[in-house]
């Protein structure tokens, strides 16, 4: 195709791409498309008018990827842009258009993949194109913006702060330079938003927070009210606002916040759009809502829209590991709250799969570490399994290493390690870790500024390691500073804080060992009556507050603090949601309580309750060391004693009690999972003796067992 037709046919093809790029509807963009590839198929490589219509049919490439999600086209579309700049020469007004092109296809290709030599090369397309346009062009001031936005995402996947400074210089200058009655000044002030929140995460610079939010709210007041951008700004607003409320506590701003999720996910919706990144937002600020009023409406929630958001994100996106993270610590904070095993399980199997998927050196690895760390905490004070105690105190080093000291989340990964560590040393007695735990929660307070809404926690974390450490070698000091900690948090938290509960209970215990009884038995009460009736927790709560009544009434008599710790004890020895190893404490309390004050022989009734969760204690879904660890702590005096007590009333209750301790003994000894297969080949009689012998272990003994108490229990245990 040669001379005027071929030019004619060129500029058809770029006008018919440029109207059906504008109208956007599938049916007339598949045709432009093709047909402008056959015309340019038809042309030589260096007619003059071929530049124009390759950039066009880039564009709408790239759009029509943005529709349907195929990737050949957005690679096209990068090959269609390459090859418009390469044949376009230095000066001519159109490279700076074909570079900024380019450089938007680029930044599209890397959100969707992640691969950083295409986010460099956005870059410095983007960088030629602010060079070879005029700052007198109206699109200069975009062009500014486009350079400033790869910039700040070079910052949040490498951690390069140069690139996150020259971003921020970028994105002000493009709002300076756009006029007021500019339709895209909306979205320059949305990109200097953006750019001085990622600052704040970086610096905790209060300062730019609030520049962030002024900027949000401009750029909603300068956009039309019907234009789709408009749930985009919102959706930044609602995340700066959610950062501030995080900074300060503010509920003004964390309900804001929702609201403005809740518009564009309704909006998306409405339209037919499943966005991963709208139901994420909705459910970290959900979840943030819960985290500081308790309401399990939004905790549920939560977890609903992020399990929306996991479905609506494609599993070879970067938006999916966030979106995986995000989801899973909905479901760690719920188990916490309603004690599911499954959610913990998801969690952190959820938690495991982030941490694989980012590399050494990402941003973000050392958050997901820490969560991966507290994910495993937990289920170790749930199930018993030392592994996973280990695990999450080798996740929490990790987190903690790979945290800059300047970032404002090392003082989350350093509180999360100090709590692993006190665990540690509590369940075997290692002071080294105790130590340890001590100096990061210093650490953790220290760093955190007076007024931040999680100092209260880090400070009561460091007051139960002191206390810890007090009841290990006795120094007074260390028990005043814990008292005064708790005292400090308590102060300091609001009063329908879901967390004021953990650390009444915290400060209780101390006060209970500084022998303040009546002011221990006062905030114990005060733990119990702040904790919901279906939390996990409130096994320990009540235990607590049971031996501090108890410790009481041994020193004053007091028959109505007995009567008082009996009942309470009793009750939480009954708390089927709650951990095995708290339920255990809570009977092993019941009788010291009863036998203490009336002797052993009225003990009966607690020692048959203790004794027959021995065989939820020892579950053979953790390692046999760990087992025997457990069964050490708690069996060797339970057992026994329990059937001395019963035997002068009740000898076949004794037997019985005899019977499923050794029963749970002897499943450890012969540990019933064994396969015997190989046995029977060579001693059948033998191993069908022992096959005998195991099914009678397994029911231990005639005492009667609530099946859904059971299933309940072992629900958390993986």
């Amino acid at each position: 195709m040669l001379g005027g037709r071929a030019t004619a046919r060129l500029r058809r093809a770029g006008d018919l791409l440029e109207v059906a790029t504008l109208l956007g509807e599938p049916g007339p963009l598949d045709d432009a498309i093709d047909f402008a590839r056959a015309v340019l198929a038809a042309v030589p490589t260096d007619h003059p008018d071929r530049t124009h219509a390759l950039i066009n049919l880039g564009v709408a490439l790239r759009h029509r990827w943005e529709a349907a999600g195929a990737t050949g086209d957005l690679d096209a579309a990068i090959d269609c842009q390459r090859e418009a700049v390469a044949a376009t020469p230095a000066g001519d007004p159109d490279l700076a258009v074909t570079l900024s092109n380019l450089g938007v296809a680029l930044r599209a290709r890397f959100d969707r993949f992640g691969n950083l030599a295409d986010l460099d090369e956005a870059i410095a397309a983007t960088r030629r194109s602010v060079a070879a346009g005029s700052t007198d062009d109206p699109d200069h001031p975009q062009r500014l913006s486009n350079l400033g936005i790869p910039l700040r995402l070079r910052f949040e996947h490498t951690g390069d702060s140069a690139s996150l400074e020259e971003a921020i210089q970028l994105a002000a200058a493009a709002v300076q330079a756009a006029p007021a009655y500019d339709l895209r000044r909306g979205a320059l002030l949305s990109g200097l938003g953006n750019a001085l929140l990622a600052r704040f995460q970086h610096a905790g610079d209060q300062g730019d927070l609030d520049r962030a939010v002024d900027a949000h709210r401009s750029a909603i007041a300068a956009t039309p009210a019907r234009d789709p951008a408009l749930a985009v700004h919102a959706s930044n607003l609602g995340n700066t606002l959610l950062s501030r409320f995080q900074r300060t506590g503010e509920i003004a701003d964390l309900n804001q916040a929702v609201d403005s999720f809740r518009e564009v996910t309704g909006a998306l919706t409405e339209n037919g759009i499943r966005d991963a990144a709208a139901f994420t937002n909705l459910g970290v600020a959900l979840l943030n809502r819960f985290e500081r009023l308790g309401a399990v409406a939004d905790l549920d929630e939560a977890v609903t829209v992020h399990r929306r958001a996991l479905a609506a994100a494609s599993p070879d996106r970067l938006q999916h590991t966030a979106v995986l993270l995000n989801l899973a610590a909905a479901l760690h904070r719920r188990f916490d709250r309603t004690g599911t095993g499954a959610d913990l399980d998801g969690a952190v199997a959820g938690f495991r799969q982030v941490e694989r998927r980012l590399p050494a050196g990402h941003p973000d690895r050392a958050g997901a570490l820490s969560n991966l760390a507290v994910a495993l905490h937990t289920r170790f004070e749930l199930a018993g399994a030392r592994e996973d105690l280990n695990t999450a105190i080798e996740a929490g080093r990790a987190a903690l290493g790979g945290s800059p000291a300047d970032h404002p989340d090392r003082a989350r990964c350093a509180a999360n390690l100090c709590g692993a560590l006190v665990t540690r040393f509590k369940r075997f007695g290692d002071d080294g870790f105790l130590g340890e735990a001590v100096t990061i929660g210093r650490a953790a307070v220290d760093a955190t500024p007076i007024g931040h809404p999680a100092r209260v926690t880090y400070v009561a974390n460091l007051g139960r390691a002191l206390y810890m450490r007090f009841e290990r070698h006795g120094d007074p000091s260390d028990l005043a500073e814990a008292i005064a900690t708790g005292r400090r948090a308590v102060a300091d938290l609001a009063v329908d804080h879901p967390d004021r509960a953990a650390i009444l209970s915290n400060l209780g215990c101390a006060l209970h060992s500084h022998a303040d009884l009546d002011e221990a038995v006062t905030v114990h009460e005060q733990a119990v009556r702040a904790t919901p009736p279906d939390h996990p927790d409130l096994a320990g709560r009540l235990t607590n507050l049971g031996g501090a009544l108890f410790a009481r009434f041994q020193l004053t008599g007091e028959r109505g603090d007995l009567a008082t710790a009996v009942r309470v004890l009793r009750e939480a020895t009954g708390c089927t949601l709650a951990p095995i190893v708290n339920r255990v404490d809570a009977a092993a309390g019941w009788v010291r309580a009863v036998t203490g004050s009336t002797g052993p022989d009225t003990a009966v009734t607690a020692y048959t309750e203790a004794v027959r969760l021995l065989p939820l204690l020892a579950w053979r879904g953790i390692d046999g060391h760990d087992q025997w660890g457990l069964l050490h702590a708690y069996a060797g005096d339970l057992v026994p004693n329990g059937a001395a007590a019963a035997l002068a009333e009740r000898p076949g209750l004794a037997t019985e009690l005899l019977e499923t301790g050794r029963g749970v003994y002897w499943s450890q000894l012969l540990n019933t999972r064994t396969d015997l297969r190989a046995l029977a080949e060579q001693a059948p009689e033998l191993a069908a003796r022992l096959a005998a012998c195991r099914a009678r272990l397994e029911s231990a003994s005639d005492l009667d067992q609530n099946p859904a108490t059971v299933r309940r229990t072992r629900s958390g245990r993986g």
